[in-house]
C-alpha cells in the first residue's frame, strides 16, 4: 500500500507571499523486496516577491528526507531521473531554486 499525507500554506504579506509545504510519503508497496516502510518527508519553504504586476522574483529550499530503504527525488513527474542521479538510499535530497517570473 502507499499513501501520502500533504499539508501546505501560502501566506500573503503585502507584496510578499510566504509558502510552505510538508509531505509524509508511507510506502508498504512490494517491488522486489518483501514488504517493507519505506518512508520519507518531504519539506519545503519558499518565498515570492511582486516587482510589479506582471514580474515576480522567487525563491525556495526543499528537501526529501529517505529513511528504511526509500530512494524518492526531487523534480517535476515528467522529469525522468537517470541511474546515476538517484540518491543511495536513506539518502536525503536537497534543492534551492532562485528566479524571475515575468508574464508577456
Amino acid at each position: 500500500a502507499f499513501r501520502m499525507a500533504n499539508v501546505g500554506l501560502r501566506i500573503p504579506l503585502g507584496r510578499t507571499l510566504l509558502i510552505g509545504q510538508y509531505t509524509r510519503v508511507i510506502d508498504r508497496s512490494e517491488y522486489a523486496l518483501p514488504t517493507g516502510s519505506r518512508d520519507a518527508d518531504y519539506a519545503a519553504v519558499g518565498l515570492e516577491y511582486r516587482l510589479s504586476p506582471r514580474t515576480t522574483l522567487y525563491g525556495g529550499v526543499s528537501t526529501m528526507d529517505n529513511s528504511n530503504g526509500s530512494s524518492y527525488v526531487l523534480g517535476t513527474g515528467s522529469v525522468q531521473q537517470l541511474p546515476d542521479f538517484l540518491p543511495s538510499e536513506d539518502a536525503r535530497v536537497t534543492t534551492f531554486s532562485l528566479g524571475v517570473r515575468h508574464s508577456f
